[in-house]
Order: structure tokens, then C-alpha cells, then sequence
């Protein structure tokens, strides 16, 4: 009984940290493609790629991690270091090949000094040499003849600048609230737990609420979206 109580608790929090997090992420992702749609359709497009991109390469780096870490205090902890990394790494400001690898040798060291194994270093530093790389490639896109003007450009930069550091801890909190919630999820349809009619129709109001948040739910990872699906639907069945 209790461990049904548990893991009831475990699936509504998963739920209210997605929505929580995902209103924040979608008004984000707002403010970013209205900038965008100012300047044009093309440049709009090559931006929403470069959100995309951002948002699959955050919250896909807990997916990786998820195939050797089975404990969620451990998966917690690894995810506040990333947060930390990003946080003082800023890939989006690198301009040289050498910028680069001090970012990446930076964030190796972030996460010895919260001594956290050498696998989980590689990681922070191939996540970094992706948001670099993906700066790199939107640069390229802001320039003439896609953007004549070189303050339009600033200011699109500028914007997804902003987006990724007002949401990238945001990511690491969607992608560990949906891993969370596809266990919970995997114990409800094997039996290990029921839940009430109440709590069925409060989790399924959340993930509707969740799913509401298009942009969001567009940028997310294939797993994520799944496991927001699914349990969705599960929630819905079991009413």
C-alpha cells in the first residue's frame, strides 16, 4: 500500500514538474520564433531548427545517461553538474577552435570537482562541442543573403542566446520528469500498484495540459514524447 501511495506521488510530481517547466519552455519558444517571423519565413525556419536541435541535445543527454544510471539520486545529482556546466561554460560565446576545447576542458573539470566519473566529463564535453557547433551553424544562416541587416542578426542571436540559458535547466528537468514518469508508468501496467480515480483524472488533466504545450511537445525528443503520450493515454484507460 505504501509503495502504491509512492509511486502515485512519483507520477503526479512527474506530471506538475513537466507542466511547470514546459509553460516556461513554450513561452520561450514563443518569444523566439515572433522575433524570427519579423525578419522572415526562411530565417524563421533555420531558427526553429536550431531550437529543436538545442532542445533534443539537452534533453537527450539524461537518455544517454539512463542506460547505465538506475539510481534516480545519482541521475539527479548528474544533472545539476550539467546544469552548473552550462551554466558557466556558455558554449553560445565561443568564436574559435581554441575557445572550444577550453570550454570542454572546463567542463570536465566541473565535474571532477563534484566527482563525478570520467564518462559523465566525456559527456559534458561532447554536449558543449554540440551547442557550439549548433551556434556555428546558425551563424552561418545569419548572414547576407538570408539576413541583410547585421542588427537583425544581433538581435536573432541574442534571442536564442537567451533561450538556451533561460531553459536548458528547464530541459534537464522535463527529461528527468518524463524518464521518471515512463517508470511509474511501466509499474502501473505490470500491476505493482493501483491508483485512484481522483489521481487518474488529475494526472490525465496534467499531461493534457502538457501535450497543450505544442512547440514544446514538437521539440522534444521521440522518447519523451512517447512517454508523455503514453502515460497520457494510460491515465485516460484506467479512469
Amino acid at each position: 500500500m505504501q509503495e502504491g501511495k509512492s509511486l502515485t506521488a512519483g507520477v503526479l510530481c512527474a506530471a506538475r514538474r513537466l507542466l511547470k517547466s514546459g509553460v516556461r519552455i513554450e513561452k520561450q519558444l514563443a518569444s523566439t520564433l515572433f522575433k524570427c517571423d519579423r525578419v522572415g519565413d526562411r530565417v524563421c525556419q533555420a531558427v526553429s531548427v536550431t531550437l529543436t536541435k538545442l532542445v533534443q541535445d539537452i534533453a537527450g543527454t539524461p537518455l544517454v545517461f539512463a542506460e547505465y544510471v538506475a539510481d534516480p539520486k545519482a541521475m539527479r545529482c548528474i544533472l545539476t553538474v550539467l546544469h552548473v556546466v552550462l551554466s558557466k561554460v556558455r558554449p553560445d560565446q565561443f568564436e574559435t577552435h581554441a575557445d572550444l576545447l577550453r570550454g570542454q576542458d572546463k567542463a570536465r573539470a566541473v565535474c571532477r570537482a563534484h566527482n563525478l566519473p570520467e564518462v559523465v566529463q566525456e559527456m559534458a564535453a561532447v554536449l558543449v562541442h554540440e551547442i557550439a557547433e549548433t551556434f556555428q551553424q546558425l551563424d552561418v544562416v545569419l548572414q547576407p543573403p538570408f539576413v541583410q541587416k547585421s542588427r537583425n542578426a544581433r538581435i536573432l542571436r541574442d534571442r536564442v542566446k537567451n533561450f538556451l540559458r533561460a531553459v536548458h535547466g528547464e530541459l534537464f528537468i522535463v527529461a528527468y520528469a518524463s524518464m521518471k514518469l515512463a517508470v511509474c508508468m511501466r509499474e502501473l501496467s505490470q500491476g505493482c500498484f493501483e491508483m485512484r480515480k481522483g489521481d487518474k483524472r488529475l494526472i490525465e488533466d496534467l499531461l493534457h495540459q502538457v501535450r497543450a504545450k505544442a512547440r514544446t511537445v514538437a521539440t522534444l525528443n521521440e522518447t519523451h514524447r512517447s512517454n508523455i503520450v503514453t502515460a497520457s493515454l494510460m491515465a485516460a484507460r484506467r479512469r
